[in-house]
């Protein structure tokens, strides 16, 4: 029984990441924009270092 519940689940995780997988490449811009938010909100004593080695993607025009 536990491995077939097992199993749903990794059916249902697989389903939910095929179905938002192209959301995701449609909203990458957005994606960054909440990850540099976050990372500075939870970070900021190394935000600086985020925003040095990730400075192209700060760069790109919206």
């Amino acid at each position: 029984m536990k491995n077939r519940t097992h199993s749903v689940i990794h059916r249902a995780l697989a389903a939910a990441t095929m179905f938002l997988l192209p959301f995701q490449l449609l909203f990458g811009q957005e994606n960054f924009i909440y990850e540099a938010f976050a990372q500075a909100w939870l970070h900021p004593e190394s935000f600086d270092e985020y925003v040095a080695e990730h400075r192209q993607e700060f760069s790109d025009d919206l």
